[in-house]
């Protein structure tokens, strides 16, 4: 298939995605980027990332979602059940917040659409809100309203009601209760109110809508449910939830359970206030305590002075009880796992990056010989580009996070924020550093790189195997002429691109083997690996997602030390003082660019066999799999 026809989709686009080689707690998180002008998703993005379930279900199941977004979809034209509109300027704008409400006189059913939906000027959809407006839509809708015992009491509409009502002796559904059970409110994949966002912005903010940003909040509240996980070299856990999906009845292996989530999704409209993401370098913060999460646009002092800035969105603790159950503070939220480090916690979130293809997939033919629901439509991410569609680049100058003084402060003071700590961190372009030669190595003490969207929609195969991610997708622009950003300064162009069948890449892919479908056992340990080069460490997991890491410059060599951990006794989380130290297996390879670009490594030293070379199938794949040295501890 022709990856630049007219009928191209999801999978035949490559996309850009960073995340962070550290994980960072508490603190301010600060970017400066450019979105692009596209029918992508251009974000910056905190993510507290979770171990898959089908290799560790033991500590899988502690993980709470912490997520915590910018994002900018130019072409949409999705609705919303909650927008914030900007006026007067920066970095101090009058924000005033709109959420859907609900019109209960005019509900004659049980379905929503957009005339029993209405506008509430400055309120917000707090924890409670949600809940109550779903339990109310619940007990009219979804219940034998004859039948009294299947009412959640008014008294339960609430957050605190949710939890009540979910867990033992409460049906979960259902029309009727039999025997000494209780109503319960039903599974939900993600609580969100309403229940489908079907309220279209006013007529007036629509033309707004292609340089708005959206802000996501995701996090997972405590419940009733409970699970006991037993954590070799930890004490026992419990695990209370509310059920997203219930544990597998009849499993041989630990049970894993799966989590509801909420979330807090909301547009954000400049009114007057000058804002365009989409032409200009901007700066977003993210503000994350155990008390409060707040985002701003255009801060004072390059996004830090928070006291001197207004916030366009502010979510506290007293509104937002689910705000306990975000990072560390969180039960279970320190246990120590390895994903990019062996110091890694739970409740600890890694930083990303992205520029990634956000329009409608759809089969592999044109739209007119689709069913209308099957079409790629205007909704959450935009039409798909044309054929001739050359790509979408969005730019980023700069990341840096600064810690807490103290876990007890809120983030609404910029003295709360230490600036000169040990666990600051910056990525700044602009510092007079970086330059196009030292490029990819340096942005290596940074960020592995994850690419999505590798293959076609026909599914994955060797046929239509569209060559592990995104060719040059992250490159450095000098910008000298001053083009891009008035002040001349690097930048970092994360670009989106029609697929190449043989494309020219920049960097290598190190991925971790190990059987998904198996909890970890002496018999299928537990796999990290790290690899060393040109003074920088990667480490990589065998239930985390496959980072990348670059190649080095053009005309030059470079070895790289693999290093292979073993672990069938702790598992996916240990003790800080039993942290492996010493690799189960060793490898060495060579890294390779040549003068033309074109990129290649081989195997210099494999004693006990953990590279598989799948060269054949993709030459720049490095798998690292179980080797022949006996599991450690």
């Amino acid at each position: 298939m022709d990856p630049n026809n007219k009928t191209a989709r999801y999978g035949d686009y490559l996309s850009a995605h960073l995340k962070s080689l550290r994980k960072f707690g508490y603190g301010i998180f600060v970017t400066r980027m450019q979105a692009a002008d596209g029918p992508t998703c251009s974000t910056f993005w905190l993510y507290s990332d979770g171990p898959a379930p089908g290799s560790m279900p033991e500590i899988a199941q502690l993980s709470r979602w912490n997520e915590f977004d910018f994002e900018f979809v130019p072409y949409t034209l999705s609705t919303q059940n909650s927008y914030f509109l900007l006026d007067g300027t920066f970095p101090k704008p009058a924000v005033t917040p709109y959420r859907a409400e609900m019109d209960w006189g005019k509900m004659n059913s049980g379905q929503i659409t957009a005339d029993k939906v209405k506008w509430a000027p400055g309120s917000l959809i707090t924890d409670d809100y949600a809940f109550s407006e779903m339990q109310t839509f619940y007990n009219q809708w979804m219940v034998n309203k004859n039948l009294p015992a299947t009412q959640i009491a008014s008294a339960d509409c609430s957050f605190a009601g949710v939890q009540r009502t979910t867990g033992p002796d409460h049906a979960i559904g259902g029309t009727h209760v039999t025997g000494t059970g209780q109503p319960g409110w039903p599974q939900a994949e993600v609580w969100k109110y309403p229940l489908t966002a079907v309220k279209p912005l006013p007529d007036e903010l629509l033309p707004k809508m292609h340089t708005m940003a959206t802000l996501n909040w995701w996090r997972s509240p405590v419940g009733r449910q409970s699970l006991n996980v037993a954590l070799e070299g930890q004490a026992d856990q419990t695990l209370e939830y509310i059920v997203k999906k219930p544990a597998l009845a009849g499993s041989t292996a630990a049970q894993s359970a799966t989590l509801a989530a909420m979330n807090n999704e909301s547009y954000v409209l400049a009114g007057s206030a000058p804002f365009d993401p989409l032409t200009s370098l901007n700066t977003y913060t993210v503000v994350w305590t155990k008390s409060r999460v707040a985002f701003y646009i255009n801060a004072a002092q390059d996004g830090f002075d928070v006291s001197a800035s207004i916030p366009v969105a502010a979510y506290d603790l007293a509104h937002f009880p689910s705000l306990a159950m975000s990072g560390t503070q969180a039960p279970q939220g320190r246990i120590p796992w390895v994903d990019t480090s062996f110091t890694d916690a739970l409740g600890e979130v890694s930083l990303n990056l992205a520029n990634y293809v956000a329009f409608k997939a759809a089969a592999d033919k044109d739209n007119a010989a689709l069913a209308p629901d099957e079409q790629a439509g205007a909704d959450w991410s935009g039409l798909p580009p044309s054929a001739t569609w050359p790509g979408a680049d969005a730019y980023i100058r700069s990341v840096d996070y600064r810690p807490l003084v103290s876990e007890d402060r809120d983030g609404s003071a910029t003295t709360d924020f230490q600036k000169d700590s040990p666990l600051a961190w910056s990525f700044n372009l602009g510092d007079g550093t970086w330059t196009a030669a030292n490029f990819s190595t340096r942005l290596a003490q940074y960020f592995g790189m994850i690419y999505g969207q590798g293959f076609t929609k026909a599914g994955i195969g060797l046929a239509n195997q569209r060559d592990w991610k995104s060719p040059l997708a992250v490159t450095f622009q000098a910008n000298a002429d001053g083009a891009l950003a008035a002040d001349k300064l690097p930048l970092m162009k994360l670009a989106v691109t029609p697929s190449d069948p043989a494309p020219k890449r920049n960097f290598y892919v190190l991925l971790v083997a190990m059987n998904n479908r198996e909890s970890v056992s002496a018999t299928n340990p537990f796999l990290f690996a790290t690899l060393e080069t040109a003074g920088n460490k990667l480490g990589v997991s065998g239930a985390s997602t496959p980072l990348a890491f670059f190649a080095p410059a053009a005309g030059t060599t470079a070895t790289a030390t693999l290093k292979l951990y073993m672990s069938g006794k702790y598992k996916g989380s240990f003790p800080a003082e039993k942290v492996p130290t010493i690799a189960d297996a060793t490898a060495t390879l060579t890294l390779k660019t040549d003068a033309a670009g074109q990129i290649s490594w081989s195997v210099d030293a494999d004693p006990a066999g953990i590279v598989a070379a799948y060269q054949g199938t993709n030459p720049h794949l490095i798998t690292v799999q179980k080797g022949s040295a006996t599991p450690g501890s």
